[in-house]
């Protein structure tokens, strides 16, 4: 992987994925978050913290199989999305917050089965997908405890990332 930074190019490993993984999002402080593979199999993602010294922090949604990391915005608050062991069942991905205090919440959408936080401003608003009850993928909006579903036109492609502002 690695970081473009003012014309300077870093290549970095993460210590912890043997098997592989992916730097998502970063911030305008320089720390990326993202996702590693400790497993042959590659089931199980987990989350990871580099901050801009280099220094990797692991991160997971407690007591689950697999954590991604999609953003992180100036303020340390990162989304991301879990799985329950197996790991194997998508329909089951939830999506998530940890607060820069390191506590992690549950994105809760009515009616949906699976849900996904794909990106955190710096004002904390949240953006993401789910599924509703008849199976239609949907966006959304969060802005503290207040949703908003957002639908395109017909046929459209989702792309849910925020701009750091």
């Amino acid at each position: 992987m690695f970081v473009l930074d003012n014309g300077r190019l870093s290549v970095f490993d993460i210590p912890f994925g043997e098997f592989g993984g992916d730097a998502i999002g970063i911030n305008d402080r320089g720390v990326l978050v993202g996702s590693y593979y400790d497993d042959p199999t590659a089931a199980c993602a987990r989350g990871f913290q580099r901050d801009r010294t280099g220094r990797f922090t692991r991160i997971d949604f407690p007591a689950t199989g697999a954590t991604s990391l999609f953003d992180v915005n100036d303020r340390g608050e990162m989304v991301g999305n879990f799985l329950a062991p197996p790991c194997a069942d998508t329909r089951l991905l939830q999506g998530f917050l940890r607060d820069e205090r390191g506590r992690f919440s549950r994105i809760r959408i009515p009616g949906a089965g699976q849900s996904q936080a794909l990106g955190i401003n710096n004002r904390g608003q949240v953006v993401g997908s789910y599924l509703d009850a008849g199976g239609t993928q949907r966006g959304y909006l969060r802005d503290d405890s207040h949703l908003t579903t957002l639908d395109g036109p017909a046929g459209a492609v989702a792309n849910t990332r925020l701009r750091h502002q």
